[in-house]
């Protein structure tokens, strides 16, 4: 069961566990049916939850009081922690044990709940690598290409600010494509308003076709204040060799690491000193070439597969089994 912006973590575990052998149910508010061996139903249509292991993932504000109100029959029942807002009843379940995709979110909720820490553990994330394959070396990379494919409250505004710097001052072949939409980012609102020269919106996409689409920008910008549980985009850029430039916040120092396989900008920070660390980082790895694919090649390096994700996931599950078993 799971909301928010954990749906691509959420969908591509359920998958990877399924062509593992497992029977695999989403429930949640889907459109109903059967896909990559997965069964997806509509929260709405059920009133009963039976499963040996419930996971319930959110990394939004929610409150799981609905839950309360639905029949449960599980052995194990987890919850998935993808961010740090604060979740209603989270403290009304006796869970299994809480999932955490980063050690920051694992920190925060330690400190900021009652549950017992023994209950925490931390699983990254991972990526489709059979996604990244077939791309490697066919598609030309634009050195003046950047893409945004968060949410606009990660930095857009300032990204927009920083292409037209970067084409007023440095050249005006940068470009920004951005990616996403409100139904992706669980919000009612009208399209994405972009009026800056360069600057373009792409829309939401399949997960492949991004990923190919990925190959071709040369960097990633995002500038912000906002606590990051992990951000999934992140080890998808790293692995189709974007360089990352993101804040400091959160958990994104656990993906990225500073000077080898991308950079964090200084945070908490000044808006305008860091758009001119960004610009002029762009603008000195646009001369040293030599750098800039050596972070690229240590990007890339970036291996974590969800079949890697979801092997810890069953190891979790089977221990805290046996736990439970034990007389």
């Amino acid at each position: 069961m799971g909301v928010g912006g954990g749906k691509t973590a959420l969908v591509s575990l359920a998958k990877t566990l399924s062509m593992a052998g497992h029977r695999v149910e989403v429930c949640s508010y889907v459109r109903e049916g059967r896909f990559d061996g997965v069964d997806y139903i509509d929260e709405q249509r059920t009133n009963r939850l039976e499963a040996d292991v419930l996971l319930v993932s959110t990394s939004s504000k929610m409150d799981l009081s609905k839950l309360k109100r639905k029949e449960i029959e599980a052995d194990l029942r987890f919850l998935w922690l993808h961010g740090v807002s604060p979740i209603t009843g989270m403290e009304g379940f006796d869970w299994s044990g809480l999932i955490c995709v980063s050690h920051y979110v694992k920190d925060h909720f330690t400190k900021t709940s009652k549950i017992p820490k023994e209950r925490f553990s931390v699983i990254h994330n991972g990526v489709d690598l059979k996604d990244f394959k077939p791309w490697y070396g066919l598609i030309r990379r634009n050195p003046y290409g950047i893409v945004f494919a968060s949410h606009p409250i990660k930095g857009l505004d300032q990204v927009l600010r920083l292409i037209r710097a970067l084409r007023e001052e440095i050249s005006p072949h940068f470009f920004l494509d951005v990616y996403g939409g409100y139904q992706l980012w669980g919000l009612d609102g009208p399209p994405v308003d972009i009026s800056t020269d360069g600057a373009s919106f792409k829309g939401i996409i399949p997960q492949p076709q991004l990923i190919r689409r990925l190959f071709s920008y040369n960097f990633m910008i995002n500038i912000y204040d906002l606590p990051e549980g992990f951000g999934l985009i992140y080890p998808q850029a790293l692995k189709a060799g974007v360089v990352c430039l993101a804040s400091n916040v959160g958990g994104v120092s656990e993906v990225i690491q500073d000077g080898r396989n991308g950079f964090l900008l200084n945070w908490p920070s000044e808006t305008e000193s860091v758009l001119n660390e960004v610009k002029q980082r762009i603008a000195y790895l646009l001369k040293e070439r030599a750098y800039l694919n050596r972070i690229r090649k240590n990007a890339m390096s970036y291996n974590r597969g969800w079949e890697e994700v979801a092997r810890d996931f069953l190891y979790l599950f089977k221990s805290k089994a046996m736990l439970k078993d034990r007389p």
